[in-house]
């Protein structure tokens, strides 16, 4: 065989090598992008349902926000309640302090025991209604 024969040989059976391993690199190289693409959907996916997730968890924050708000306001208004009932308490007190009532029943007893039943059945009155506003769900602020 003459040396450009065997040129031509070598030549062709580099060739073909070089095409032989292109073409095993060329599959190789397709099933990775395969694979990558289905990692690309199984992310996908996961991305997906993780979004969904966080959304869920926004809204549950803003739930919890919205409901510890509306604890504080009533927190707030029961405050304002237990002053206000707090200040009357202490008008009572002194007006009790100030007034010797044993004496006064016994100079008066119609004035005082008719104040008193006229009191009595107002702050029964009172009761009833802070009663009834409670069970109907409404509150009571009463004065």
């Amino acid at each position: 065989m003459s040396f450009s024969s065997q040129v031509k040989l070598a030549a062709a059976v580099l060739v073909f090598s070089a095409a032989a391993f292109l073409s095993v690199k060329y599959y190789m190289a397709k099933a990775e992008i395969a694979e990558l693409r289905s990692q690309v959907a199984q992310l996908r996916q996961a991305n997906t349902a993780q979004g969904e997730i966080i959304a869920e968890l926004v809204e549950e924050k803003r739930r919890e926000a919205r409901a510890r708000a509306e604890a504080e306001e009533r927190l707030s208004r029961l405050s304002l309640d237990i002053a206000k009932a707090d200040r009357r308490t202490n008008e009572v007190i002194r007006l009790f302090e100030d007034h010797d009532l044993a004496e006064l029943i016994k100079k008066k007893p119609g004035l005082i025991t008719k104040r008193m039943r006229s009191a009595t059945r107002r702050v029964f009155s009172d009761f009833e209604r802070i009663a009834n506003d409670k069970g109907a769900g409404k509150g009571a602020n009463a004065d």
